[in-house]
């Protein structure tokens, strides 16, 4: 082959190779120290919240919960209305919206699937604007839960869902003077009677 010919292929080889090498990955992966902004997927159905995410490098758990009051209509996403909770919905997410978490870390969804109701237990549909420090009404009474931590104005307190105003759970008497509430995703509370009425919160 003539000098000048291989000279001239030599440069184009190492131009092609320059230009490959230079070129960006479609799909480059994350670094170790990147985080990922973790969605709101509340009020989404389950199976549209994981094709949401399931793009992310996140391991996707789903927990099933135990929800009194699932049969109404799936309300529209991103939206879950109180009382509302239908099956398959994710009414909680682990870690909360707006978290940064690294790469691999694990995203727990809090789905509502139907339990029985047990011995004396009903639905029930708990004020949670002003935390749990107002009285609520059952059987011709006024209640209170007997831990005082839960009087402090949180909306909504840990444990129980609201979109500003209630819960929807079930409540059990447990004799005379005691009664149990157990919220939307199974925190239960023992409540017992007070002098207090409803007004304004505390």
């Amino acid at each position: 082959m003539e000098p000048h010919l291989r000279t001239g292929l030599l440069a184009v080889t190492f131009a092609v190779t320059l230009i490959a090498a230079c070129t960006p990955d479609d799909n480059p992966p994350l670094r170790s120290n990147e985080r990922i902004t973790i969605p709101n997927l509340t009020g989404l159905n389950r199976g549209r919240a994981i094709a949401l995410v399931d793009s992310l490098d996140l391991t996707i758990r789903v927990e099933e919960i135990g929800v009194p009051e699932i049969d109404r209509a799936t309300p529209s996403p991103g939206v879950v209305e109180a009382g509302s909770f239908a099956r398959g919905v994710v009414v909680n997410q682990d870690p909360l919206p707006d978290t940064r978490v690294k790469p691999g870390a694990t995203l727990t969804l809090f789905v509502p699937v139907e339990r029985a109701l047990r011995p004396g237990e009903r639905k029930f549909r708990l004020l949670t604007h002003c935390g749990l420090s107002y009285p609520l009404e059952f059987d011709d009474r006024f209640w209170l839960p007997v831990d005082r931590e839960f009087h402090r104005t949180i909306n909504p307190p840990e444990g129980f869902y609201s979109n500003g105003y209630f819960d929807v759970g079930t409540i059990r008497p447990l004799g005379e003077e005691s009664l149990i509430y157990t919220s939307s995703t199974g925190v239960e509370v023992a409540y017992e009677p007070t002098n207090k009425r409803p007004g304004g919160c505390d």
